[in-house]
């Protein structure tokens, strides 16, 4: 799995054209099982799954739009079990009393600067380091407060953002199953001379083009809004953290005040 995560990751973002030569690598596989499936399974099934050729052409488009979707969302879900690893980091004070004064900031951005160049970069882990250099150059809680916030809706937003491609391939696979039964009834329209058979034939590759978009779409975006739930509660869960180990520790004395 370390080797997929290092193909898929990079930088704290997931790669997607990595994820798309994945994706054209197993939507070829699975082509080959549905071939090899050929003597073994229902010929209604065997063309449902699209295994003739060239009819079953829409159907390997909509899989690979799936996979492609799929390695992307199987990025995300490395990247969601790294940052969950910074709360056990426990680079602040987790006892109640202590606190955080001025001075002690430059010893713990030091251990943060020794983290981040032995471990990946996450988000929280970079909410901490900027939260207590702002306190150090403006003596301000509130501003650290502020902070936390402004990071919070950033990452919010910057995780929907993140999400258009899943989300465009989630919309395109019904889009291009109804393509293929538009054109499976153009081409049983086109056989109606050679007979009722030979229309059927087609009208039922035609059905099953949009059929399996939609049971792939299906599934897909059940995938997608549990990854994105799991994330967004990620976030919240970093502005949990830093407002009760670090903002409500922050202490000016008096007589700095």
């Amino acid at each position: 799995m370390d080797a997929i995560q290092n193909i898929l990751i990079k930088d704290d973002e997931v790669k997607e054209i990595p994820c798309l030569l994945l994706g054209i690598g197993v939507t070829l596989l699975f082509e080959i099982i549905i071939l090899g499936m050929f003597f073994y399974i229902n010929q209604r099934i065997f063309e449902m799954l699209g295994g003739n050729w060239p009819d079953g052409i829409v159907q390997s488009a909509t899989y690979l739009a799936f996979f492609w979707a799929l390695f992307i969302l199987l990025g995300r879900w490395f990247l969601y079990k790294e940052r969950l690893k910074a709360f056990h980091t426990h680079i602040l004070p987790q006892e109640e009393e202590q606190v955080i004064l001025s001075e002690d900031v430059g010893q713990y951005r030091r251990n943060i600067q020794m983290l981040m160049a032995t471990e990946q970069q996450r988000p929280l882990i970079q909410w901490i380091n900027k939260a207590l250099l702002r306190f150090k150059l403006n003596q301000s809680v509130e501003e650290v407060s502020q902070l936390i916030q402004y990071e919070r809706e950033m990452s919010l937003n910057h995780l929907d953002n993140s999400l258009s491609t899943v989300r465009y391939l989630a919309w395109a696979i019904p889009s291009i199953g109804f393509i293929g039964t538009v054109l499976g009834i153009g081409a049983g329209l086109g056989n109606i001379n050679e007979g009722k058979a030979a229309v059927v034939a087609k009208l039922n590759v035609a059905f099953d083009t949009t059929l399996v978009a939609l049971i792939l779409s299906l599934f897909l975006m059940l995938v997608l809004h549990y990854i994105q739930r799991e994330e967004e509660a990620v976030v919240l869960k970093q502005e949990a953290y830093c407002m009760q180990y670090l903002v409500n520790r922050l202490y000016i004395p008096k007589s700095k005040v």
